[in-house]
């Protein structure tokens, strides 16, 4: 718990100078377009976030060969982000992309734990896919006042509380200590190099966890009920982008948290009903952890339940808001 009292520290007093530096910088992001916020905003907050994350898991006496393949590549997504953010989103996509696979095989190479569940080169695949798309995941959802930063707080205490404590905890801090400057107003974002950092990070950790579970595989994919939210909503928001025609990398109000507040909660309620949800769905992994097979898919079917309502409420004032969102 060291690390995680590190990482809260750390972030909770450089976010504010990254802030300032920001400013001097130009690093702003300024409403335009589908950004409604009310001002220009610092976006290197992601780097306060990044920098107790690394401070907490390089702790004197707690760093090992996986705290530094985390690093290595949560380091190698945190640039691929800042470029995004430098470049004012002119970044290309294939860039982030490219930038994201480097990010997993430098980690994957450098010794990260993962699961095994089939032959060793298709689990790396496996593995390296799964990394690419959460960051993807956290990056896209990042689309409100707190979300990723909470997502990833509730994800990290989860995983803690199954037993990756090396990585998890100081990741819990990072996010506990950016979101009092991120939530419920936004001094500052993390904009692209924070969220990237939190979904590979969280990644990462989750891969840990699930190779040190036991069990059947529904009991070893317990772990991933940790990422749920961002997970499913990636999958939902592709999917249904590709049914209205356009690019799946393309921003627009179809994630649920779009949904759910234009259904009338609002912004901040929404981003709590979220986070509340994520924190289910952790709390459901906890709860049949060490309980059999039985209990895991249990708790994974009500997970993906829980979520199927949600969306299918937050979708009934679809039709009425596309045009305009978009």
């Amino acid at each position: 718990m060291i690390g995680a009292g590190v990482g809260f520290l750390v972030a909770l007093g450089a976010t504010p100078l990254f802030a300032v530096l920001a400013r001097r910088l130009g690093l702003l992001d300024r409403p335009e377009g589908r950004k409604d916020h009310g001002a220009p905003t610092p976006l290197l907050g992601g780097a306060g976030l990044f920098a107790g994350l690394a401070a907490g898991v390089a702790w004197p006496g707690s760093l090992d060969g996986g705290g530094v393949a985390l690093l290595e590549g949560t380091g190698i997504a945190f640039a691929v982000g800042l470029l995004d953010d430098s470049a004012k989103r002119r970044f290309p996509a294939w860039g982030k992309l490219a930038g994201q696979c480097t990010a997993a095989a430098a980690a994957l190479a450098s010794g990260l734990r993962t699961p095994r569940f089939s032959p060793e080169p298709l689990d790396l695949a496996l593995a390296g896919l799964f990394l690419v798309g959460a960051t993807n995941a956290w990056n896209f959802l990042d689309n409100m006042n707190g979300l990723a930063a909470g997502l990833g707080a509730a994800a990290a205490g989860t995983l803690l509380l199954l037993g990756e404590t090396a990585s998890a905890g100081p990741l819990l801090g990072a996010c506990l200590g950016f979101l009092p400057w991120n939530f419920p107003r936004a001094r500052v974002f993390a904009g692209d190099a924070g969220s990237h950092a939190v979904g590979f990070a969280v990644a990462a950790a989750a891969l840990g966890a699930c190779a040190r579970a036991e069990g059947s595989l529904p009991e070893r994919a317990l772990p991933l009920l940790a990422l749920a939210v961002p997970l499913l909503d990636l999958v939902r928001v592709v999917l249904l982008r590709l049914r209205l025609r356009r690019l799946p990398h393309v921003g627009d109000h179809l994630h649920l948290s779009h949904r759910v507040a234009a259904a009338g909660l609002g912004r901040v309620r929404a981003v709590l009903l979220l986070w509340g949800l994520a924190a289910a769905c952790g709390g459901a992994a906890l709860a049949a952890s060490g309980r059999g097979a039985r209990a895991a898919r249990i708790a994974e079917g009500g997970a993906l339940a829980a979520f199927a309502a949600l969306a299918r409420w937050g979708a009934r004032p679809y039709q009425r808001t596309t045009v305009a969102d978009s």
